[in-house]
């Protein structure tokens, strides 16, 4: 007996029918959601370039304005006749070591002096840049394109040079600046636009400057499209697969251009929804049929297509998540806040420490002076002798003495016959034929002149979170002049905030202890790092990195080394410093008891080996004070390294009161 086979019911075919039109419905929906995701993609990826571009074009514009200023005060030191030009040089190459070379000529184009880090040269035999038969196009001044100078044999920098002219009394000469053009180019090489994105410069006509692959450029293996680059305009212009981002910089004629890649960052999110969409699909339709043929009833079906539809379909998540890092990293650019790539900003929910500057972060960024305390001269004298040193400095806490100076009358034109800036100390200056010194008491106290006098009130002024600058003329203390940066409205609020989501905050800053923990306890940080010297902060933010748990026992005899560094002006290397301090550290642990004997002996009989210093000439009392701002002090206490046995080592946490008799064991010892 053979039995009929049964078709679909009507309501299974109703179903089908139902849920393939709704299909097509949702499929042709999330083509179009496709389309209008990549085209969101698209303008973010726009806004995020244009606003990292902007970022390299502002920074580059800022170093040009500064090149500029440097050159006008060139011409005005080179131009007065009282001023010695070998003083003068040589404070001047010391302090900006992106100088190359300072050469002068005159009328004929012939070499008047040159002088270049190290010693006034005399084997110059060309300067490409200038040429003399070109004087009248320099009038207004000249700034070339990067070139390699060939101004010395054997000696051929990448440079750029600017070129004016000088009113030197009784002739005419003209001086050229050439600067590192590394000054200008690492600007642009840690620029990075997606993960292949990169930036160049390019001049007006289309001409590369630079370009971090210039060696493949100059070897005609990589090229870009200048003819076409060099007629867009300034903003973000898609072409075909690429993204150019321009922007014109207003002190040259040069343009910065980034470049981004169409697929790199849309394609592949593109594709990836588009997975999740075909999959989901595919669930859908087998969902929906195979109850359909199970013969459920049409409700039970419309429930289960519905269900597994939503389930199946995170749109949202996949527009929602690529979307939101563009924009995140787009409005973090509008405001200052550069944010290299959008892993960075994933992973930012990790962060448990942010190190913050003082000076125009956590405070106004605007100083002005609130004390003038002369000590046994007029207030004139004091304010004349500060006006004229101060003048050559661009230190915001110079500009603001300047500034109250003149506004008091006391601006005139006298200006140092040299200077010398002192990285975290001041300024060192010759006038009238006196040496002038402006900066903090480690600076006069150096050069033998008391300050004690004032110590009391340079103390109540630092508890207030003012900096008091002292100021001294022929060895004479003439007194001493506070300045105050306001605490921003907003600080305190946000660093709240911040430690509310656990956030440990830090305040790095160059500042004296006194008036950078002042001004630390007003906003409410955890941790005050001060006295730290410009070039170390970011040595600082690297260290506290890495210096967790039991790293922080790789820096055995970094605190008596760094304190060693700091008394010697940074001239003792770094690496002998720190045996020196393993050395005084290891005696000093033997010396209380904290390690086996003997240790100390074959510590230092290693580093005498291998022609380490195992000692060092300053007092017990110079290296407690220097090491009194070890970024491993944390208020009333330090934590050195110890050793206890050669291969173990551990962290003692001790109050600082006792650290001037621990290092003056291993002194001694």
């Amino acid at each position: 007996m053979t039995r009929k086979r049964r078709g679909l019911s009507m309501t299974s075919i109703l179903v089908l029918a139902l849920v393939g039109t709704i299909t097509a419905i949702v499929l042709g929906a999330m083509a179009v959601f496709l389309q209008t995701y990549q085209r969101s993609l698209i303008r973010s990826v726009q806004t995020s370039a244009r606003q990292s571009v902007a970022q390299v074009g502002k920074t580059v514009e800022d170093y040009l304005d500064d090149v500029n200023s440097l050159m006008e005060l060139l011409e005005r030191k080179l131009e007065d006749p009282r001023q010695d030009r070998d003083d003068f040089f040589a404070a001047f190459l010391q302090i900006r070591p992106d100088v190359v070379a300072v050469t002068t000529y005159d009328a004929a184009g012939g070499l008047v002096d040159c002088r270049s880090r190290g010693a006034k040269r005399t084997e110059i035999y060309q300067n490409l840049s200038f040429d003399p038969n070109k004087m009248d196009d320099y009038a207004g001044g000249y700034v070339s394109t990067p070139h390699v100078a060939s101004i010395f044999q054997g000696y051929y920098p990448w440079v750029v040079t600017l070129v004016a002219p000088l009113d030197a009394p009784g002739r005419e000469e003209w001086i050229a600046l050439d600067i590192s053009f590394s000054s200008i180019s690492a600007y642009l090489n840690d620029v990075g636009i997606g993960q292949h994105g990169y930036c160049f410069l390019m001049d007006q006509s289309g001409n590369i400057i630079y370009h971090p692959q210039q060696q493949l450029i100059y070897s005609d293996l990589k090229r870009e499209n200048t003819s076409l680059i060099a007629g867009l305009p300034d903003g973000s212009n898609e072409s075909g697969s690429m993204i150019y981002t321009l922007t014109s910089l207003e002190n040259s004629h040069w343009r910065v251009v980034g470049v981004s890649f169409v697929e790199e960052l849309i394609t592949e999110s593109v594709q990836e929804v588009s997975r999740i969409l075909a999959a989901s699909g595919i669930g859908i339709l087998l969902a929906a049929v195979i109850w359909a043929i199970a013969g459920q009833p049409f409700s039970f079906v419309l429930r289960v297509f519905t269900s597994v539809l939503v389930i199946a379909c995170p749109c949202a998540l996949g527009l929602a998540t690529p979307t939101a890092i563009m924009v995140g990293t787009g409005l973090g650019a509008k405001h200052g806040i550069l944010i290299r790539s959008g892993e960075i900003l994933e992973i930012t929910h990790s962060v448990d420490t942010v190190v913050l500057d003082k000076t125009g972060t956590v405070t106004e960024g605007t100083p002005a002076v609130t004390e003038v305390l002369p000590h046994r001269c007029e207030a004139s004298d004091l304010l004349s002798a500060a006006a004229a040193v101060e003048a050559v400095s661009a230190h915001p806490l110079a500009t603001a003495i300047t500034a109250y100076a003149q506004e008091h009358g006391y601006g005139g034109t006298a200006r140092p016959e040299s200077f010398e800036n002192l990285s975290g100390r001041g300024l060192k200056a010759v006038l009238g034929g006196e040496t002038v010194l402006a900066g903090n008491r480690r600076l006069l106290e150096e050069h033998g002149v008391d300050v004690s006098s004032l110590a009391s009130d340079a103390e109540r002024l630092s508890a207030q979170g003012q900096t008091p600058m002292y100021f001294a003329r022929g060895g004479t203390l003439l007194g001493l002049i506070s300045v105050a940066d306001p605490v921003k409205e907003t600080s305190a609020a946000a660093i709240q905030k911040m430690r509310g989501q656990g956030i440990r905050t830090v305040l790095l800053t160059g500042d004296n202890r006194a008036a950078a923990e002042h001004i630390g306890s007003l906003v409410g940080v955890d941790e005050v790092i001060a006295e730290v010297l410009p070039e170390e902060k970011a040595g600082v933010v690297e260290r506290d990195e890495k210096e967790q748990g039991e790293r922080k026992l790789l820096n055995l005899g970094h605190t008596v080394g760094h304190a060693i560094e700091k008394c010697s002006g940074y001239v003792i290397p770094h690496g002998h410093a720190v045996a020196a301090g393993l050395a005084v550290i290891a005696r000093a642990a033997e010396a209380l008891g904290w390690t086996e004997e003997s240790l100390a002996a074959r510590i230092t009989a290693c580093l005498s080996k291998n022609g380490l210093p195992t000692g060092t000439d300053y007092s017990a009392e110079a290296l407690a004070e220097a090491a009194l701002s070890d970024k491993k002090r944390a208020g009333g206490d330090i934590t050195l390294v110890v050793p206890r046995k050669i291969g173990h080592c551990e962290l003692r946490k001790v109050p600082v009161a006792d650290l001037l008799p621990i290092i003056r064991a291993g002194l001694e010892a």
